[in-house]
């Protein structure tokens, strides 16, 4: 898994980063990895740290990441959300 980070806030988690490249006509298309200068995640292109830069671009880093560890604080937090309104600590959940 790869962890989406802009400005060290995480914008998305992704199993398959989509990458891009600016053709010559100003669209993206699809491309491999060595290649890219973005990649495109939930509608966005993002520009990628450290590669050929495109004007206008947000950058983002890529960060590989294991996916076990963001479930297991997701699955903390769910616990701790049901626990607190069965003892009656959270009303509108």
């Amino acid at each position: 898994m790869y962890r989406i980070i802009k400005d060290g806030v995480t914008v998305g988690l992704t199993e398959a980063p989509t990458y891009v490249r600016k053709q010559e006509n100003g669209c993206f298309a699809l491309c491999a990895e060595p290649e890219a200068q973005g990649i495109a995640h939930g509608g966005t292109v993002y520009g990628l740290v450290g590669r050929d830069p495109v004007e206008g671009l947000e950058t983002v880093v890529l960060e590989q990441t294991d996916a076990g560890a963001h479930f297991e604080d997701i699955q903390s937090a769910i616990d701790d959300l049901v626990i607190a309104s069965l003892e009656g600590g959270v009303s509108n959940v």
